[in-house]
């Protein structure tokens, strides 16, 4: 496998959306004392970007209690940001990885398996959750639920923060602990 096709770290600034607008951010390494990864923060590093889906109906990082998969690294990790936000980064990411045969045929996704749900049941969702497989180098049931993925949004979130996400109805919000209000009986 050609790794370096598929992911590739720099050091360049590029620019995402984030709150209807565009933000410079540049990678910086990241991990959680089991997985190294990199993030995203803004320019100035006053901001790291965090993923979470702000719709009803299925949270991202909420309805995801894999053991394989680091809550932090699912709602932080660079090169899955920039393949939820970017249609084309995405588009590449999958056709490299198509290149390399490491996408199975579709039509072929549950011959061997007896589990009917293991995989989506749209060719493109199916594309997307073997990449999210890739870049968060999990085994492929382990991938979050999917069907809040194209609601997927940027927060910032001041570097040193303490943070959450919260999920009522599968829609997900970022707390801040300093911001909150917190009553004491």
């Amino acid at each position: 496998m050609k790794e370096n096709k598929l992911i590739q770290q720099t050091d360049e600034q590029i620019s995402i959306p984030c709150f209807n607008s565009f933000i410079k951010v540049k990678k910086v390494p990241c991990g959680d004392g089991v997985t190294n990864w990199t993030k995203f923060v803004t320019v100035d590093r006053n901001s790291t970007c965090v993923l979470y889906s702000p719709g009803y109906g299925a949270g991202w990082s909420t309805w995801c209690d894999r053991e394989s998969i680091s809550q932090l690294r699912l709602i932080t990790d660079s090169t899955l940001i920039q393949f939820v936000v970017n249609k084309s980064f995405r588009t590449k990411f999958i056709k490299n990885m198509k290149d390399e045969n490491l996408i199975p045929n579709f039509s072929k996704r549950n011959e061997d398996d007896n589990d009917e749900n293991r995989y989506e049941d749209t060719e493109d969702k199916y594309e997307i959750q073997h990449a999210i497989s890739h870049i968060l180098k999990c085994d492929i049931g382990d991938v979050p639920y999917l069907g809040g993925f194209d609601d997927l949004k940027v927060g910032l979130i001041s570097v040193g923060s303490k943070f959450r996400i919260n999920e009522y109805d599968g829609s997900e919000s970022i707390e801040i602990l300093d911001t909150s209000k917190w009553f004491e009986s």
